[in-house]
């Protein structure tokens, strides 16, 4: 699968729009090896995603019953109290606001399970030999580019001396009265 395609299907997947051949072919894709560097952060968080879907959700003994319970216990106390009464819209407000609040802290809890799944520092090299090679090799790189940088700073601050100097004369000799000319003009014959 191309990675554009991969990405497409990950941004609709991410929004609830993938169909299921669609969400198998992507994590067929993710169960790979081999995958493109920038979609590795995407196949972590897909594979978390993708357990949690396949978990079996248990409902607690009697759940059901409860339910059932407080529904007719709702049902009759509506019909018992008037349908104009100043109590009950708060409590549907605050029952409202508890979900929403719950769920955020679900959404902030598996950001937060998620971040710290990624933040772990992984190493690039096996090998201390070869780091310390690869990491000598980008320092001389540094450093030839530095002293090459330091050669153009050099050339252009010699050509500000040179303008300098010239511009020095101009002025000299625009503040030299005609008399100090004509004897500067009479030296040099």
């Amino acid at each position: 699968m191309k990675t554009e395609k991969a990405k497409e299907l990950l941004e609709r997947y991410y929004r609830g729009e993938t169909t299921l051949p669609e969400e198998r072919a992507l994590k067929s894709l993710f169960q790979q090896d081999d995958i493109p560097e920038e979609l590795k952060a995407d196949r972590e968080t897909f594979l978390f995603l993708s357990s949690l879907s396949q978990q079996e959700a248990t409902l607690p003994a009697g759940l059901e019953e409860r339910l059932s319970d407080s529904i007719r216990q709702w049902e009759t106390d509506d019909t018992q109290q008037p349908r104009l009464t100043l109590h009950k819209p708060k409590a549907r407000i605050v029952r409202w606001y508890a979900g929403i609040a719950a769920a955020l802290l679900i959404a902030a809890g598996a950001g937060l399970y998620v971040q710290q799944a990624n933040d772990q520092p992984r190493d690039t090299f096996d090998n201390p030999q070869l780091a310390y090679a690869e990491a000598e090799r980008a320092l001389q790189l540094f450093a030839a580019t530095l002293n090459k940088g330091q050669s153009h700073v050099a050339k252009a601050e010699s050509r500000t001396q040179r303008i300098r100097e010239q511009l020095e004369k101009c002025c000299n000799a625009l503040t030299d009265t005609p008399e100090t000319i004509n004897n500067n003009i009479k030296k040099r014959n």
